[in-house]
């Protein structure tokens, strides 16, 4: 499954561990980061953290997920990975990749909500993206999302369209 980038806008504390990254993405995000803002003189950018929650996915598909994110043209500041298995192996196969994300380990399945909320009082951009854990996110996808959310402040949800594999598009409600 892939997120494309053609945004559709809409106007309308758990303990846990951490393992890896620091509160900012200290490597290939912020590069990609910085590269972006210094191409725009003058323009404040706004900061996007990426969320995944992990339970019982591919190593695969959680690498794949977590590269899309590194691969975008605006890349997020930082990228939380809620591993919500009981033992903290969801999250293994992305481990080599601290600088780039931080796994938080709630110790137990939380459900999706309540791990989402736990992240998002952890986040530090200022615009939350939820990915699952099997789908990727075309190269520009944050870009265009973040420039339809930073175009009218009236609007509060941006959301991208759904491609299948096969190329079949997945609207909201389908």
């Amino acid at each position: 499954m892939t997120l494309d980038p053609e945004a559709h806008a809409t106007p309308e504390a758990n303990p846990a561990s951490e393992v890896g990254g620091s509160p900012k993405a200290s490597s290939g995000a912020s590069k990609t980061y910085a590269a972006h803002a210094a191409g725009h003189p003058g323009a404040q950018m706004t900061t996007i953290t990426a969320v995944l929650v992990s339970y019982d996915e591919s190593p695969q598909q959680l690498r794949v997920a977590v590269d899309s994110l590194l691969a975008q043209t605006r890349a997020p500041m930082e990228i939380l990975i809620i591993d919500n298995s009981a033992d903290g192996s969801s999250a293994k196969s992305v481990r080599d990749y601290a600088d780039e994300i931080k796994v938080i380990e709630p110790g137990s399945n939380l459900g999706y909500a309540p791990a989402i909320n736990l992240a998002a009082a952890r986040a530090s951009g200022e615009y939350l993206l939820t990915l699952n854990p099997d789908a990727q996110v075309e190269a520009e996808c944050l870009e265009r999302l973040a420039a339809v959310a930073d175009s009218d402040p009236q609007i509060l949800l941006v959301g991208a369209q759904i491609l299948l594999e096969d190329g079949v598009t997945r609207n909201a409600g389908a």
